[in-house]
């Protein structure tokens, strides 16, 4: 599709019923990535609030330390590789990285009408770097 975000796919080269297939496949695809960005930013606004709390430092450390038990770090992994951030440098999170960059680089589109693709942004784009929970966590 290029640069275009509208393209119109000839029903004599494209069977039309595979076509909506994989449409409905990107679209989960691309639904699944939106519920991995609201969950990191709902991580970092739960790390957020222990840390601005009124509460103690040794209560927010413990809090923060139950809280990391329960958030897997592969997941700020992701998405930092997914908006081309490389973490740390080592053979795993390299590989992870090349990987997640065909996810970061996919065209989403979205099938509309009975043969007409519109090219569509990824939600990776809206996650902001002021999201970063780990910079709360090694507070801790």
């Amino acid at each position: 599709m290029d640069n275009k975000t509208t393209t119109i796919v000839p029903s004599e080269l494209f069977d039309l019923a595979e076509l909506l297939k994989v449409s409905r496949v990107v679209s989960l695809l691309k639904d699944g990535i939106l519920m991995i960005n609201l969950n990191y930013i709902e991580t970092y606004f739960i790390f957020d609030a222990i840390h601005n709390s009124s509460i103690l430092k040794s209560q927010k450390k413990l809090l923060i330390d139950k809280l990391n038990k329960t958030v897997n770090d592969e997941f700020f992994y992701l998405i930092k590789t997914l908006k081309n951030e490389l973490v740390i440098d080592n053979e795993y999170t390299r590989e992870l990285h090349e990987y997640c960059k065909e996810i970061a680089n996919f065209e989403f589109f979205d099938l509309v009408g009975k043969n007409e693709l519109v090219k569509i942004k990824s939600d990776l784009e809206y996650t902001s770097r002021s999201f970063d929970y780990t910079k709360i966590k090694d507070k801790y």
